[in-house]
């Protein structure tokens, strides 16, 4: 006689389940009627991005040996999850979706930072361009960015923070407005110290540091947990 074995459902399956459910809440005729243009790229893009939150978790508590399912009844997690999920939605930047990932790993990691902060960097994620979060990256450390990417520190500054962006993102060439734009963005956010590309500290000192205390748990929220 024949048996045949049920499959388990797996814990990755769960998370999959409220990333549907938050993304259903769009709802509404407008969606529709729009989503009726746009269903094959869109389901495309949902089941993806399921996929990966799902697999992620679940090596998150293989390897760092956490409860997958205290986080269904944890209201702060689900909500970053949902928002985090429909923020990821609405792009094909891979290097934003990378960022929305890890923000939601590390939301689900003991003590992550304080829930206004997370919904917070969550917004800046879904407002920056990848070239905001590049050239944070780069003047957090830009020594350490610098080596860890082969690139040699300008030896000359004319223009300031420019000469270093050029050196380390050569497709910004030429790109000052655009860069000046985020370098606005990113002070005005509170994320880096200094107002003024030009300002005199980057001719003394190119090597030093330019995020405040906010931008640098900006960076360590969209890091990697599963690399570090």
């Amino acid at each position: 006689m024949l048996s045949f074995r049920i499959p388990q459902k797996k814990k990755s399956d769960k998370v999959k389940e409220i990333i549907k459910n938050a993304v259903s809440s769009f709802g509404g005729p407008p969606i529709a009627f729009f989503a009726s243009f746009y269903t094959p790229p869109y389901q495309k893009r949902l089941g993806e991005w399921m996929e990966k939150i799902g697999e992620a978790l679940q090596r998150l508590e293989d390897e760092r040996s956490f409860n997958l399912d205290k986080l269904q009844n944890n209201d702060q997690f689900i909500d970053i999850l949902m928002y985090g999920s429909q923020i990821a939605l609405r792009t094909s930047k891979e290097e934003k979706r990378k960022a929305l990932r890890n923000a939601i790993l590390n939301s689900a990691l003991p003590d992550p930072p304080e829930e206004a902060l997370q919904q917070m960097f969550l917004n800046f994620i879904d407002e920056f361009t990848e070239w905001h979060i590049r050239i944070l990256k780069l003047v957090d450390d830009p020594a350490e960015w610098c080596t860890t990417h082969s690139v040699s520190l300008p030896t000359e500054i004319r223009r300031g923070l420019l000469d270093l962006i050029e050196v380390a993102y050569t497709n910004l060439v030429g790109q000052d407005d655009m860069c000046k734009i985020i370098w606005v963005d990113l002070h005005r956010k509170g994320l880096v110290h200094i107002e003024y590309m030009d300002d005199p500290t980057f001719f003394s000192n190119i090597e030093v540091s330019r995020t405040t205390s906010i931008g640098k748990q900006f960076l360590n929220f969209i890091e990697d947990p599963l690399e570090s």
